[in-house]
């Protein structure tokens, strides 16, 4: 992030591979999982923001700026788009250690 002089909130992180968008999530950044294959999820928490089979998909999550050389989240997915088999009690259970 410091690179790009971006905080980890301002960065999205687009993956075809499901462990790339879960280690991006774990490091903090927002995930669009582009699941071309329809492979099962990554078992293990936290899943990505958003989940979509073609990159067509992400367009409908980001707005870009071309000119100004800017882009931002335009709607974060709701829990029931997200295509992931989550246990909330785990997580819960997890964080709460």
């Amino acid at each position: 992030p410091s690179v790009f002089q971006l905080r980890r909130e301002e960065i999205a992180f687009v993956a075809f591979g499901g462990w790339d968008a879960a280690g991006a999530k774990w490091f903090g950044y927002s995930t669009f999982w582009v699941n071309r294959l329809g492979v099962p999820a990554e078992e293990l928490p936290p899943g990505p923001d958003a989940v979509g089979s073609t990159l067509t998909e992400v367009a409908s999550w980001l707005q870009a700026d071309h000119d100004g050389l800017t882009g931002k989240i335009l709607k974060w997915p709701e829990r029931s788009e997200i295509d992931t088999p989550v246990q909330e009690s785990l997580i819960v259970e997890l964080y709460s250690k």
